[in-house]
């Protein structure tokens, strides 16, 4: 951005999960003064309460109010400045300055099915697919956080020959390592901090926990989930008794300052999400301090080395690295041999 430019940033499509802790660090950074914001107005409240130094623009939530904003700050926009998409998709506008889109979800660029999220975020997900393949040229450079991110982007668009950039960031840097991580006794065992998206698989991970229920284990999972999406997921897990037994807590949406603190009170976070270009908890988790048992899946590795991990579409295998990472014996079928055979057969069955 030269001298006199302007920095105009455009996220009026975020206002939860990853993307909204990701803008959090951007709206409180000194130089925020020096740019202009596009924020959805569901995080107005929120923001407000940061007195954060940032110039903002609210737009509602509803297509013509954004499609509305779009034209304004293509209008806005001038030779020098620099325009950055947040939200990850570009500009339905050419600009007249430099454009970046920082590309963060995955589910927009990979070959994954739709079929099992709900009819609203597969219409969500489907519109924003084609906005991003129709007008990905309207944006100069792409940024991801990611290598795996990286590949999959030009996977999509092999004839396109985009600029991509890979540059992830925290509100401090920081190194990650695969040791350092140290198990004391905290008020809860495991934290998962993450939205009810489908993607994030809390199904899953219910029902590794019924799985623990089952075998006598009962590790304290902590869940920041709406009250509804909460509900629904215990009724339909039948989870129930694990809920009311305290084994089980939600929180609901939680303002950063408070999750800092949820961290300090958790042994390990819990990462069983399918698809994620970043996965800011990894990063956070790793900053705290805590140890980690993550899904088995390049975007984890990507970021840090985990403690333990699973595959996220088997609550059994996510029960199991639980066991593991509490230093719990296996719930290994035992092997006889073929003299046990004969006599547990003829003791068993014969005699």
């Amino acid at each position: 951005m030269s001298a006199t430019g302007k920095l105009i940033i455009q996220a009026m499509n975020v206002s939860q999960g990853g993307g909204y802790n990701l803008l959090l660090p951007l709206l409180t950074n000194v130089r925020a003064a020096e740019a202009l914001f596009f924020l959805d107005s569901r995080i107005k409240e929120r923001v407000q309460s940061l007195n954060c130094p940032a110039n903002i623009v609210w737009v509602e939530p509803t297509i013509f109010a954004r499609l509305r904003a779009s034209w304004q700050v293509a209008r806005l926009a001038r030779p020098g400045d620099v325009a950055l998409f947040f939200g990850n998709l570009p500009s339905i506008f050419r600009m007249p300055c430099k454009s970046y889109v920082y590309l963060q979800n995955k589910l927009l660029i990979d070959n994954k099915s739709l079929r099992d999220f709900s009819l609203r975020t597969r219409l969500r997900l489907s519109l924003e697919r084609i906005i991003l393949s129709c007008f990905k040229k309207n944006a100069d450079v792409f940024l991801v956080q990611t290598a795996s991110m990286e590949r999959v982007l030009r996977q999509k668009f092999p004839a396109d020959c985009l600029d991509i950039a890979i540059f992830p960031y925290a509100e401090e840097s920081v190194v990650l390592l695969g040791d350092g991580v140290v198990k004391k006794k905290k008020a809860y065992d495991f934290i998962y901090p993450a939205s009810g998206d489908d993607h994030k698989n809390h199904k899953n991970l219910l029902l590794a926990w019924k799985i623990l229920e089952s075998q006598g284990v009962f590790p304290r999972l902590l869940l920041t989930l709406s009250p509804v999406v909460f509900d629904n997921l215990i009724k339909n897990t039948q989870a129930t008794t694990l809920s009311e037994g305290g084994v089980i807590k939600n929180i609901g949406f939680v303002s950063k300052n408070m999750l800092e603190q949820y961290y300090q009170q958790s042994s390990a976070l819990i990462f069983p999400s399918s698809v994620e270009s970043f996965g800011l908890p990894l990063v956070e988790a790793k900053q705290h301090h805590l140890g980690v048992v993550a899904a088995e899946l390049d975007y984890v590795r990507d970021l840090i080395v985990p403690d333990e991990t699973f595959d996220p579409q088997s609550p059994l295998s996510i029960a199991r690295a639980v066991r593991r990472y509490l230093g719990m014996a296996p719930d290994c079928t035992e092997i006889y041999s073929v003299d046990d055979f004969f006599d547990n057969l003829q003791h068993s069955f014969l005699g």
